[in-house]
């Protein structure tokens, strides 16, 4: 008898065990990681790795701010695919739609998904010059990513937000003060920085990297891409570099904003109270 409770007992745990590997096997992979940096702002957290099919170009940072009129999305992910995963990603913090979608820079992952958004009614916001860059690399930037994402690639269909003209626009959505800043080029033309006044939260976009080093491509512009993180150092007040990978919780420093960064896999509500050199 005793033998009997014994192996039911097995059989059963053997049972919860294997339901439990099939429900891990069957949970949808998502390559983003969420996390709160500041009061109603969130970064999506990409993979460090390159861009593949598996992760959907998703390999960098996004954001997005919760208000009470609807979500404000910063950037859209380089698919209608990876554009749905962002949306699911937002979904697990908060029901209320995406209304806005602003674009801070012109390469494939930060745009690319705008049609997915703009499909479903929101509003689309760039600066004049980042949308002009994204007209002049779309092509080449869809034809790079068929050879990495395939049948995704597919999907694209370039959407472009109505550019704001000037080097600096000053936005209130649904109630968040928001400014949109052209620092200068750096790793790519026409790149921008979100600043939260409220939040005191910069979203870098593209101008700080941690843990891994910067993307140095052709055209992009090394010696003003030091001067805009000491743009970041004298307007904002955190002396993070592109270069940096040192990461401290701005719980220690709170005089200083939070930093929303690209690509990183730790902390990214982050600054760094060391003097600038």
């Amino acid at each position: 008898m005793r033998d009997a409770i014994r192996t039911h007992r097995v059989h059963h745990w053997l049972a919860l065990l294997l339901l439990c590997l099939a429900a891990r096997a069957g949970a949808a992979y998502t390559p983003l990681t969420t996390q709160q940096v500041a009061d109603q702002v969130y970064a999506l957290i990409g993979e460090t790795g390159p861009r593949s099919a598996q992760n959907h170009a998703l390999n960098n940072n996004l954001a997005f701010i919760v208000t009470p009129q609807g979500v404000i999305l910063v950037d859209t992910g380089a698919t209608p695919r990876a554009a749905r995963l962002i949306e699911a990603a937002i979904a697990q913090v908060t029901n209320q739609p995406i209304r806005w979608v602003i674009n801070t820079g012109s390469q494939d992952h930060r745009w690319l998904g705008n049609s997915y958004f703009a499909e479903r009614g929101a509003q689309l916001l760039a600066l004049e010059r980042t949308v002009r860059v994204q007209r002049e690399y779309a092509h080449s930037h869809i034809q790079r990513l068929s050879g990495v994402l395939g049948d995704q690639a597919r999907e694209i269909r370039p959407v472009h937000a109505a550019g704001i003209a000037g080097d600096r626009a000053h936005l209130n959505l649904g109630g968040t003060r928001i400014e949109l800043i052209w620092p200068g080029d750096a790793h790519f033309p026409g790149d921008a920085i979100v600043w939260l006044p409220q939040q005191r939260t910069v979203i870098t976009g593209d101008l700080v990297y941690v843990d891994r080093m910067p993307g140095i491509l052709p055209h992009s512009r090394v010696v003003q891409w030091g001067q805009e993180c000491r743009y970041l150092v004298k307007d904002f007040g955190t002396s993070q570099s592109p270069k940096s990978t040192r990461q401290r919780d701005s719980r220690y420093c709170p005089d200083r904003p939070a930093l929303i960064t690209t690509p990183s896999r730790t902390l990214q509500q982050s600054c760094s109270c060391a003097t600038p050199s």
